[in-house]
């Protein structure tokens, strides 16, 4: 089975890289070792899991959208650790969710708030609110996806203020919420992003999901600092770090449906998924979000075809050509 997923990847990767010059990249494979599913490589039963995170342990954590509203939680083999964590009636139509030091942030109700739970119990602590720091009023945003700093907080892309939001949240309860930062949104022309949808984060920088493109901001002066196109026609989504290969994941919508793997500075490291809408394995079906754990392992929500598809360390190089 290994051997047909190895070569269904290079067949479908080869057959994507059409024009432009050659350089080397690295391809994903399914973990064939994730056999307590019903499919090789496969975690199904779900339903429709748009938001995928892991914790420190390498405990998946997934977010079943459109009206199912329910978490779910697996450990690293796949194996079900409890249904439904959140209490119900918490959630409604959940679109993103991120691990924090023991605190899980989901989105929902359409972008317009993100609740946070603890991620062993599933009880509810409280709300991200955005606050003018000087009036002490209530900002209006859009969410359109959370992320994690490197010291475990909470940051949140507000698409309609075109801002990062960073957070602190600490304590038992009642928790401390409060925001410590903000970072305005603008390219290299000092315009506002048009499109920015979700955020991650190395120890200085803050790397922004924004259309078709990747955009990289200083954390400590919020300046821009550059960005990575690789499709003229594609829109990213989800985007997260790993300090373990120091690199960050970002997810390609439909058509291309695929994850990218990129160092710091934009160069491909890495594929996941073949590029193509189907049901077999390496196909995906309306993916936003991906999840990296701290052995690199990559989980992709596929939420159509109901499922994660679980990728290991990618195994062997073929030399492509870029897309134009």
């Amino acid at each position: 089975m290994g051997k047909i997923v190895r070569l269904l990847l290079v067949a479908a990767l080869l057959g994507s890289f059409l024009a432009g010059s050659s350089f080397a990249v690295t391809v994903g494979v399914l973990d064939t070792s994730y056999t307590v599913v019903t499919q090789t490589g496969i975690l199904s039963g779900l339903n429709f899991p748009i938001g995928v995170a892991v914790d420190s342990s390498n405990n998946l954590y997934v977010a079943n959208g459109s009206s199912y509203n329910y978490i779910s939680k697996y450990d690293a083999s796949g194996n079900k650790i409890v249904n439904s964590l959140l209490p119900s009636g918490y959630i409604s139509g959940p679109i993103d969710i991120a691990w924090g030091n023991g605190y899980l942030y989901v989105v929902d109700n359409n972008g317009s708030r993100c609740r946070i739970f603890s991620a062993s119990t599933g009880s509810y602590k409280g709300e991200l609110i955005a606050r003018d720091p000087l009036e002490g009023v209530i900002i209006p945003w859009k969410i359109a996806g959370v992320g994690i700093d490197m010291q475990g907080y909470p940051l949140i892309v507000d698409s309609l203020g075109k801002k990062i939001y960073c957070f602190q949240v600490y304590g038992s309860y009642p928790i401390v919420i409060k925001v410590v930062k903000t970072i305005r949104l603008k390219d290299a022309d000092g315009n506002p992003l048009p499109n920015p949808t979700d955020v991650a984060a190395d120890y200085s920088y803050v790397y922004v999901t924004d259309g078709n493109r990747i955009d990289k901001f200083e954390i400590a002066t919020g300046n821009f600092k550059k960005s990575w196109s690789p499709y003229t026609t594609a829109i990213f989504k989800g985007i997260v770090y790993r300090p373990e290969s120091n690199a960050v994941y970002a997810v390609l919508l439909s058509p291309f449906n695929k994850v990218l793997k990129y160092d710091l500075e934009g160069n491909l490291l890495a594929s996941y998924g073949n590029g193509y809408t189907g049901t077999p394995p390496l196909y995906f079906n309306y993916v936003w979000h991906a999840a990296v754990d701290s052995t690199g392992k990559v989980y992709v929500g596929d939420s159509r075809n109901n499922r994660i598809q679980k990728f290991l360390l990618p195994t062997f190089r073929l030399l492509p050509k870029i897309l134009p």
